[in-house]
């Protein structure tokens, strides 16, 4: 909470802080991907961004456990 004195005027600010988790671009792409498609396969992810399958899968699973997705199913 911030509060302070301008021109005669009072103001209050109510500030939060987030905590930034470090998201690459390749992340970045990966999310995308997702959400273009929720049913897009870690295969065609991994064509697609230019790294194996397995890179994929560690990436999506590190990324829920820092709770920047909070889920990821495919539905056949």
């Amino acid at each position: 909470l911030l509060i302070f004195l301008t021109n005669g005027k009072i103001y209050i600010l109510l500030v939060t802080f987030i905590k930034m988790t470090d998201i690459t671009m390749k992340d970045r792409r990966i999310l995308d991907l997702l959400d273009k498609d929720p049913n897009v396969s870690i295969a065609d992810i991994a064509k697609k961004v230019l790294t194996s399958k397995q890179v994929v899968e560690y990436r999506i699973k590190r990324m829920l456990n820092n709770k920047t997705i909070y889920s990821h199913h495919k539905i056949n």
